[in-house]
């Protein structure tokens, strides 16, 4: 196919090899048979033309018959001469072309919808939600480490710690523990800090396995031991988690398995609390990832015996995003891209709300616009100018100071930024 300027098609048939040249026309040869190359062309002319008028494309189709193994010495009322380029003609074949389909009238819009056609290429608009289909069918499939192996891992204690990075397969390890005691006829329950993770949990856990928080727990553990609870007070949720620090220890081992979710963000005692709810042969998995500690008030903590799993390997978020949470040093240990998306470098948006004071100012940070420069986030110069898009970090807050890279996320003064973070 060749197509001018103004979206005019030519249709270059070419016939090599064995042909026959007799009084009703030109035969192609195929072993012992012979097909009339006007009824061929003919053919492919009619469907050309259907398929550009299908798709809306009004522009003139024309035809060259090129035949290079032969010479051809007069024309016939089925092949003008002109139609035709034999052995001879191919030296001057584009000049022939340009005289057959000419150059045309302008028209850029409808010469590229053209070539658009003719190479297959569709007009389409990306699926998110399948492309979200997809992408959570491979890290599924990619993350399944974790819930193959801990399972297999015994630990003298029973109790076993996973401390894992976001993406790294954590939920799916829970979700494989709670599946396995509930099959096995074991009794085992999910407990975490976060009310929307818990309620995640409850929906796709065994129904038998109940998946709360560690104050709804506490919360039930009081009503039933006839305690009543005053939310008006301030200390409701204190008071409920110190009564059940105090008092479970006297209530009768109910587990054989614990799953304990994001320990990051629960204190040790809350920890142990639930640990005195395991029967002598039970066990207890801890899923916890330092870097994403909520509260700076909880505190570290060892529990004896315990035998601790790592892992760094994201398999859930896009490998672009990971190279600047590396790029920015927002994790004490680097973590390892293995998402099967690649994803796009994203564009950190600014928060510039009322709670920012009248001295505030954005600055660029060198440490961090560096560190990303170095993992091919974004050109060090923009960053040393000050124009890179996701080198910016507060100089001054209120009465506190937040600073760039690894401290990002940390403040002088706890309670200068929301939550007390930057």
């Amino acid at each position: 196919m060749v197509v001018n300027q103004g979206g005019d098609v030519l249709l270059v048939e070419v016939k090599s090899g064995g042909l026959e040249f007799r009084p009703d026309g030109i035969f192609k040869v195929y072993g012992d048979r012979s097909k009339d190359v006007k009824a061929q062309v003919g053919l492919q002319y009619g469907a050309m033309r259907s398929r550009l008028q299908d798709a809306g494309l009004r522009v003139n189709l024309r035809h060259l018959l090129v035949l290079p193994g032969v010479r051809v010495q007069s024309d016939t009322a089925q092949w003008p001469r002109e139609r035709i380029v034999d052995s001879a003609d191919l030296p001057s074949i584009v000049s022939r072309i340009t005289q057959v389909l000419g150059p045309g009238v302008s028209d850029r819009e409808l010469a590229g919808r053209v070539v658009a056609f003719f190479e297959n290429r569709f007009r389409v608009q990306p699926d998110v939600s399948a492309l979200a289909g997809r992408l959570q069918q491979a890290s599924t499939l990619l993350s399944a480490g974790l819930a193959t192996w801990v399972p297999r891992i015994e630990s003298p204690s029973g109790v076993i710690r996973v401390v894992a990075t976001a993406g790294s397969g954590k939920t799916q390890l829970a979700l494989r523990l709670l599946r396995d005691a509930d099959a096995a006829g074991r009794r085992a329950a999910y407990i975490c800090f976060n009310r929307a993770l818990a309620d995640h949990m409850a929906r796709v856990a065994p129904v038998r396995a109940p998946a709360e928080t560690f104050h709804e727990f506490a919360l039930r553990f009081a009503r039933r031991s006839g305690r009543v609870v005053d939310f008006g007070a301030n200390s409701a949720f204190q008071d409920i988690a110190d009564h059940c620090i105090e008092t479970i220890g006297e209530a009768v081992p109910d587990l054989d398995l614990v799953v304990l979710d994001e320990v990051q963000d629960l204190q040790p005692e809350w920890v142990q609390a639930m640990l005195a709810r395991l029967r002598p042969d039970g066990r207890a998995v801890l899923l916890e990832d330092p870097a994403q500690q909520l509260y700076p008030d909880r505190a570290q903590f060892d529990i004896a015996d315990a035998v601790t799993v790592t892992s760094n390997e994201n398999f859930r978020s896009p490998r672009a995003l990971v190279r600047l949470i590396n790029g920015l040093r927002l994790t004490e240990v680097e973590v390892e891209a293995c998402s099967a998306c690649e994803g796009e470098m994203p564009d950190p948006i600014a928060y510039t709300g009322h709670a920012m004071s009248a001295g505030a100012r954005w600055k660029p940070s060198s440490a961090a616009c560096g560190a990303a420069s170095r993992s091919r986030t974004w050109p060090w110069s923009a960053c040393a100018a000050g124009s890179g898009p996701h080198c910016r970090a507060w100089t001054t807050w209120g009465a506190g100071r937040c600073v760039a890279s690894r401290d990002a996320m940390t403040t002088a003064a706890a309670q200068s930024g929301p939550r007390g973070r930057c």
